[in-house]
């Protein structure tokens, strides 16, 4: 069952869902590779954690060479803000539901926007693209993630039936949009000059059958021309 958007509660679901400060390996990788492919060191870098949650890409960042004072966050949640700020990420700031992006155009070199996308309505996410992409340097990189449906519930099956994790039998509700690699392409493409669509997490059957519909989670890398 689908929760509206604008319906979802989300400081409940902040205190239902607190975030680890673990990261998924793929993702560091991908931002190594960036900042080696740039002119602009880690520590210059100006970074966006777009949807920064409790802020578990905070101290992962700071261990990578960025500086803390360059990286900002925003957040729907003022309980997950709060804990951003508890743990030094003082950047990190509260933005309301349709509210633009409150900074200035080519601000950001790198874009962090992950496991948000499917959160966000299919007649709103335009609006939240535009402004992740006006505030994206040129040259710069946005990095969206999502699970990749339907296979995302027939892993969830499999790991119910398979190793009695039972909880997976239910999707999670606050999922509205639900994405496969081709709809997310469509999706980015207007917005950014290149998408590039990556396994994030490729799951038990990808293995067998290294196809992008069989793939657990995606990672497309939005880039923004050089004008």
């Amino acid at each position: 069952m689908s929760t509206p958007h604008k319906k979802q509660n989300f400081e409940a679901y902040a205190d239902e869902k607190p975030f680890n400060f673990s990261t998924n390996p793929v993702w560091e990788d991908i931002v190594t590779e960036l900042v080696k492919k740039s002119p602009v060191p880690a520590s210059e870098m100006r970074v966006l954690d777009n949807g920064c949650g409790d802020g578990k890409l905070f101290p992962n960042l700071i261990r990578m060479g960025f500086s803390a004072a360059l990286i900002d966050g925003i957040e729907v949640s003022k309980t997950r803000i709060e804990r951003c700020h508890a743990i030094g990420f003082t950047n990190a700031q509260y933005l309301p539901l349709h509210e633009p992006l409150p900074y200035a155009d080519n601000t950001f070199d790198l874009i962090n926007y992950l496991e948000v996308i499917e959160h966000v309505p299919k007649n709103e996410i335009d609006f939240y693209l535009k402004e992740m992409a006006r505030v994206l340097k040129p040259g710069g990189v946005a990095i969206v993630t999502t699970p990749n449906y339907p296979i995302k519930r027939v892993i969830d099956l499999y790991m119910a039936f398979a190793h009695k994790k039972w909880a997976r039998l239910r999707d999670d509700p606050t999922h509205v949009t639900l994405y496969t690699h081709k709809s997310l392409a469509k999706r980015l493409a207007p917005f950014f000059g290149d998408v590039e669509i990556r396994p994030y997490k490729i799951g038990p059957f990808y293995k067998r059958i290294p196809s992008p519909y069989l793939l657990h989670k995606m990672v497309a890398l939005c880039g923004k021309p050089i004008a």
